[in-house]
């Protein structure tokens, strides 16, 4: 352990003095790009569960990923900010990176926190730019980087996707953000059409060569996220799924440098409005309930029945437990 902290100190060392070492370095390294030149995004020492964020990221057998990870976790953060950047700047050197969210605001907020890093981030621009922004093409946001003649391009499922092209390239790098919010999974028609749209927008829009990697919370047990694990572990598609809870599944805190007690936790609770909230979006749990605006039970079906002999058929089921796709929290730091 001595022998390792001892290599990686020097390393640090390295970079700081030689700006050739360094840009060598940050273009291999997902996770040192983002400490160099993103850290002021992080304000707390990072857990376990993002390094393994930024390993995925840059594994070239990963083409795939769907990532679960409770409210504040910086999901996006790490694998929508940083990634569309070291995937053009580093050593992937992605030619055209789609972002898109289920709404196009959703999808300019991402895309400014971008454009912000490329014209106002001096230690970026020094080692890795210059870069140069644009407002064209398709109707979405878009900014170019002709240094490396890649584009960075914005979307939302308000538009079609079918087709798209950077020039002569297709989306190498898609990232989808927040596709879904509560009222896309109200009914399993809604959410079907949501699974649909994917398949035929999202992915026919790349290549066999495109990274495709999608970001949320938990909304429903047969949400967008929810089908696309059960995909994957049926082998319908090869990929990773991974879900980063607030406590792991013996109740452990996974983010012990933003979250370093019990009692920070109970008044996090405190402060969300209601239990099911807290369940799905920081514990990732999911509770069935009787609602048909929250949690999506097909009206139909509870008007013909009524309320009573509804909850008879369909009891409430026990939390629902994400198992081995949850990493446990480390023991120590």
């Amino acid at each position: 352990m001595a022998t390792a902290r001892k290599e990686y100190n020097e390393i640090i060392h390295a970079m700081l003095a030689d700006k050739a070492v360094r840009r060598s370095i940050v273009r291999k390294s997902h996770y040192l790009f983002f400490c160099f030149y993103l850290s002021h995004y992080m304000e707390y020492e990072m857990a376990p569960f993002h390094r393994e964020m930024f390993n995925l990221s840059q594994s070239k057998r990963n083409k795939f990923l769907v990532i679960m990870a409770a409210r504040g976790f910086a999901k996006s953060t790490i694998l929508n900010l940083s990634y569309a950047l070291w995937s053009i700047l580093g050593e992937q050197k992605k030619k055209f990176v789609l972002i898109i969210s289920g709404t196009h605001s959703q999808a300019r907020y991402h895309f400014m926190n971008i454009r912000e890093e490329l014209k106002n981030n001096p230690r970026l621009a020094a080692d890795l730019g210059p870069f140069e922004t644009d407002d064209a093409g398709w109707g979405v946001n878009s900014l170019s980087l002709p240094k490396m003649g890649a584009r960075i391009s914005l979307a939302s499922r308000e538009q079609a996707l079918r087709g798209i092209r950077s020039g002569q390239y297709r989306p190498d790098l898609i990232i989808c953000d927040d596709l879904e919010d509560s009222r896309d999974v109200e009914s399993i028609a809604e959410r079907t059409a949501s699974y649909q749209w994917f398949v035929n927008e999202v992915m026919s829009a790349g290549s066999k060569n495109t990274n495709v990697v999608v970001l949320g919370n938990l909304l429903h047990e047969d949400s967008l996220l929810m089908r696309l694990k059960k995909d994957i572990e049926q082998k319908k598609i090869a990929g990773v799924f991974r879900a980063y809870p607030l406590l792991d599944d013996d109740g452990r805190i996974m983010w012990p440098g933003k979250y370093g007690s019990q009692k920070q936790i109970e008044a996090l609770q405190m402060s969300v409005l209601d239990t099911e909230t807290w369940e799905r979006e920081y514990l990732l749990k999911y509770r069935g309930h009787f609602s048909l605006i929250q949690l999506g039970k097909e009206r139909d079906e509870l008007t013909r029945l009524g309320a009573e002999e509804y909850r008879r058929i369909h009891p409430k089921p026990e939390p629902y437990r994400l198992g081995e796709y949850r990493i446990s929290a480390p023991t120590k730091l």
